[in-house]
């Protein structure tokens, strides 16, 4: 029996659906998604945050974990039960317990911790380095294959290239003169500003 586990009725028990996930080796949404196939329907109990299913609905979740081992993690021509909950067997004194469906249980049961979130970041930034680490590495080598084989780039850029090699001749003289001209213009524009 479940450490976290006790009578909810006088034939039945409680099961944590975090306990679910663990018990099947998947994530919440994994979770989420067979228990929307099955038409189940997870409660909480008034006040508290965790999520329950009952031992029939686990039953069938242990079924469709079985069916899916056997066709690939499909649940497609699994047969779908009745909508399952404990709307049916609830008594007058568990009336105050509340029921909700999986759709609201996502803020209801477990917030994402800090931990979570840290990890969840860690993850996007590697997988963003990694991709950026491709990305630049692919440039490189696209670039080496250029350089050893410029025959390989179309005629218009290897026709500027060819032209970058012979740059036009200056006049080192008059270079300075125009620069020293640009300067004085741009040194009264700034004083007169």
């Amino acid at each position: 029996m479940p450490t976290e586990s006790n009578q909810i009725n006088g034939n039945g028990e409680k099961f944590l659906l975090t306990q679910i996930q663990k018990k099947y080796g998947v994530n919440r949404e994994g979770i989420l998604k067979r228990m929307r196939y099955l038409q189940i329907s997870a409660w909480k109990e008034q006040g508290g945050n965790k999520l329950y299913l009952d031992v029939e609905q686990v039953r069938y979740l242990d079924e469709l974990h079985v069916y899916m081992q056997e066709n690939h993690d499909q649940m497609a021509g699994y047969p779908v039960p009745s909508p399952s909950g404990l709307v049916t067997s609830i008594t007058s004194s568990d009336a105050q317990n509340a029921l909700i469906t999986e759709e609201s249980a996502i803020d209801a049961d477990e917030q994402i911790d800090a931990e979570e979130v840290t990890d969840l970041r860690s993850s996007i930034h590697a997988a963003g380095m990694s991709k950026a680490i491709g990305i630049m590495i692919a440039e490189n080598e696209i670039a080496s294959q250029y350089l050893k084989n410029p025959e390989l780039l179309p005629q218009e850029w290897r026709e500027k290239i060819a032209a970058s090699l012979n740059p036009p001749k200056i006049d080192p003289f008059a270079f300075a003169a125009s620069l020293k001209s640009s300067l004085q213009l741009n040194a009264a524009e700034f004083l007169d500003g």
